[in-house]
């Protein structure tokens, strides 16, 4: 059987590895440490896979790491759709494509596709950015020349219809609170938790059951308010039945500061399944 690897994306034009049409594509090898208890890939970590895969495209579009930092530039996450077909096992080869639209209000689209070495689709997501200027903390202006270099695409946006804005615990049934505090491991290069951990923390909030025995087939992530080393945190976990499918559950973290229970940092809504396969 060939492998679909071997031919990625349309390469006939290519410019600096971005394919004429704007898709980039990231290969990846599920290792030990990506699945969870039940072998499978652990949903966050495949959102981790989207991430190092729009840097790569970053790279790509001529801004690495050191430009952003060099720039007092950082691209800042609103929001994650993300729906999962298929999580693999350890042994698996991935590979993740992205591409973008063109930006609109300063804020840019971001769609995601994966899938394994045979092009079976495995879970695919979409994402909202904006530029931030890291030194003042607030949204920059995107100009044509510098997102020109991403080659936005024509394709369609995944999940277009998702509003990127804050679950309401409305409806839900109100389940737990754990609390932690912030750690160096959790910060990145624009001196705040990453966008990641926060989908961490809100699943290792969920109860055993949710990791004992079903699996992750949908999660909606929106980031209001970002968090720093030492602040305390509260994630306040919550569940009704899915208004989707009766089969399904959803069970939504709350992460919020410690002191005020306004203060969102981040909302996590998980949709879950029994017994998987």
């Amino acid at each position: 059987m060939e492998n679909k690897f071997d031919s990625d994306v349309d390469n006939s034009t290519v410019f600096r590895g971005i394919a004429s049409d704007g898709t980039v594509a990231k290969k990846f090898e599920v290792g030990y440490s990506d699945v969870d208890k039940n072998l499978r890939l652990r949903p966050y970590t495949a959102l981790d896979f989207c991430q190092n895969t729009a840097v790569f495209h970053s790279d790509l579009a001529g801004f690495d790491l050191d430009y952003f930092i060099e720039n007092e530039r950082a691209w800042i996450i609103k929001g994650w759709c993300a729906s999962f077909d298929h999580l693999p096992g350890e042994g698996t080869s991935v590979k993740v494509s992205t591409w973008t639209a063109p930006y609109k209000r300063l804020q840019a689209s971001r769609s995601f596709c994966a899938e394994d070495e045979n092009g079976n689709k495995l879970f695919e997501a979409a994402s909202r950015w904006f530029l931030m200027n890291s030194k003042r903390r607030r949204p920059t202006k995107i100009s044509d020349e510098f997102f020109g270099a991403y080659i936005p695409s024509e394709k369609p946006m995944l999940f277009p219809d998702f509003d990127y804005e804050i679950h309401s615990p409305m409806g839900y049934n109100f389940i737990s609170t754990a609390g932690i505090r912030v750690t160096m491991r959790d910060i990145d290069m624009n001196d705040h938790v990453n966008n990641i951990s926060y989908v961490i923390w809100g699943m290792d909030a969920l109860p055993d059951e949710v990791h004992d025995s079903m699996c992750v087939k949908h999660i909606e992530t929106v980031y209001l308010h970002e968090a720093t080393k030492d602040d305390d945190v509260f994630i306040d976990v919550y569940c009704k039945d899915s208004d989707v499918e009766p089969s399904l559950k959803d069970y939504l973290s709350i992460i919020r500061r410690k002191d005020d229970e306004e203060h969102i940092f981040v909302s996590v809504k998980f949709t879950v399944k029994d017994n998987f396969k």
